[in-house]
């Protein structure tokens, strides 16, 4: 219902729409004075020679007033119980109640927040104080000094002469939200910038690792920051204030140096020159969009499940006052295989040249050798690295080595080690391999004849990611080994009674560990005698 307040012709009365029904102002009565609803242009009074109108709002029943997109809120009165808002072409816009319970307003789509006007009252010499309900009302302070007389519409004196033209100032409280924060600067006449919303997070995710190649960079994490400044012809700017890194949490203890830290903090910036990407220059208010990209280099050294929480201040001027809001920024790792740096190694070793005096079942002394393989991991919380190896004939001669593997009890991979040297100190290190090979393995192989053992080692890291892989190739070349003559049965011969000769065969056995050695010859190298020798004529 509408306070019968004894209205001047030239009012417009106006019952003010819900505020989330996206309505204008609704006209309720209007005398025919060339006047236009709820701060919409007024038809030209001048013609006439009226003065310009006034429309008449009362706010809803959540006080809340909702102007059209083109008012203008600059211009601020008190009047008795009323506020009146003074448009560039002179009309008004009563807001019935408005100094008993301050309203919010909605311009447009655009919600002006309650305390920037609280703040343009009480900075103007006008009491704000609490009221039931969580109100607030608009009293005027007793007048301190000279000055000329106000009066309000029912001709008491106030202060100064006439209506109190009122400036509103920026948002002193520091509204906008989480993370804002405004001047306190005064000046009658400006508005700070009010911050709206839009998005002030995101995030970025190391590219999946590309073992023996170059990592992507991360996909960039992008945002925009919206605001309202009724001052529709300024010309604003925003910048980044602060940089700060909020928290680092590192596997195993972890930190970043300075200079990590520093890259990871260049890498935010305002997409456009000036950071104003959209300028408030109407009730849809403006923009500022920004961007978080940086190269691979920059986070490779993150482990999975490692991040780092970054914040930077990115203020808004005006010239006069700025507001400043927070974006959040967080950088996540992925895990980094480790990458074994050494070149393939190879070594040759020589099989024992036996004679034939020798045991062959016998070990002549085993065939060792050593090396150590480097490697590293850019993930530099990952610590205590693991190693393992597989075995494989990869050239010469095997046929025995089978057989001689079952002879003496034991497998290739048996005759190899690794052992990581990794500590829980740094994230690179070191694998030590060594070969102890049983010499009668190799027996089998005869002169020039060689075989190759190819030992393939990988490194894995505590998430289980393994490196690439390098080779140790152990090369045993073969050396001619004695055929060994077995046992010889002796044969007894009779002597004869007549002159016929003594003959008999007799079995020679022989072994040749050399198992390709063919085309044995044998001779006879000396003879032996004993007993009765006299006369015998060999």
């Amino acid at each position: 219902m509408i306070e019968d307040r004894g209205l001047d012709v030239s009012e417009t009365i106006v019952e003010n729409a819900e505020a989330d029904s996206g309505m204008d102002a609704v006209l309720m009565a209007q005398a025919d004075t060339g006047s236009d609803p709820a701060g919409s242009p007024a038809s030209d009074a001048s013609s006439s020679g009226a003065t310009p109108g006034m429309s008449v709002i009362v706010p809803n029943a959540e006080n809340r007033v909702t102007l059209a997109a083109n008012a203008s809120i600059e211009d601020i009165q008190l009047d008795g119980n009323d506020l009146l808002l003074i448009q560039p072409d002179g009309s008004q816009i009563r807001i019935i109640g408005g100094a008993l319970s301050v309203p919010t307003f909605i311009i447009g789509d655009i919600e002006v927040p309650q305390e920037v006007l609280v703040a343009a009252l009480d900075s103007n010499g006008f009491n704000v104080a609490a009221g039931p309900g969580n109100t607030l009302s608009v009293s005027p302070q007793a007048p301190t000094g000279s000055g000329g007389e106000f009066e309000d519409s029912s001709g008491a004196s106030i202060a100064g002469d006439g209506l109190d033209t009122l400036g509103l100032l920026g948002d002193t409280s520091g509204a906008g939200g989480a993370g804002a924060t405004a001047s306190t600067e005064e000046d009658t006449g400006n508005i700070a910038s009010v911050l709206t919303g839009g998005v002030s997070t995101g995030g970025i995710v190391e590219s999946v690792d590309n073992p023996g190649g170059v990592d992507a960079d991360p996909v960039a994490a992008t945002g925009s920051i919206t605001f309202f400044d009724p001052d529709f012809g300024e010309t604003r700017d925003a910048e980044v204030t602060t940089r700060t890194v909020v928290s680092q949490a590192l596997n195993n203890g972890g930190t970043l140096t300075a200079a990590q830290l520093d890259a990871l903090l260049a890498g935010f910036n305002l997409d456009t020159p000036g950071g104003i990407t959209v300028e408030s220059t109407t009730a849809a208010g403006g923009s500022i969009d920004w961007t978080y990209l940086v190269g691979n280099d920059a986070v490779d050294f993150l482990a999975a499940g490692e991040v780092i929480t970054l914040s930077f201040g990115v203020q808004i001027n005006d010239g006069i006052f700025s507001v400043t809001q927070t974006v959040t920024v967080t950088v996540t790792g992925t895990n980094d295989a480790p990458e074994i740096t050494s070149a393939a190694q190879a070594t040759t070793l020589n099989e024992a040249a036996e004679a034939a005096a020798d045991d062959p079942s016998a070990n002549a002394g085993d065939l060792t050798a050593a090396g150590t393989l480097n490697f590293t991991d850019v993930d530099i919380s990952d610590l205590n690295h693991t190693a393992a190896f597989t075995a494989v004939v990869t050239g010469g001669a095997d046929a025995g080595l089978d057989t001689a593997l079952g002879t003496v009890g034991t497998t290739l991979e048996g005759l190899f080690t690794v052992t990581p040297t990794s500590s829980d100190v740094s994230q690179d290190g070191t694998v030590d391999w060594a070969f102890t090979g049983d010499e009668r393995l190799f027996d089998y192989l005869a002169d020039g004849e060689s075989l190759e053992l190819t030992y393939t080692i990988t490194v894995t890291d505590e998430a289980g990611a393994d490196s690439n892989i390098q080779t140790v190739t152990i090369t045993i070349e073969g050396r001619n080994d004695a055929p060994v003559i077995g046992a010889i049965a002796q044969s007894d011969l009779d002597e004869q009674t007549d002159t016929s000769a003594l003959t008999t065969d007799i079995d020679v056995t022989f072994t040749d560990v050399d198992l390709t050695d063919t085309g044995h010859t044998a001779t006879v190298t000396a003879a032996a005698t004993s007993g009765v020798t006299t006369g015998l004529a060999l």
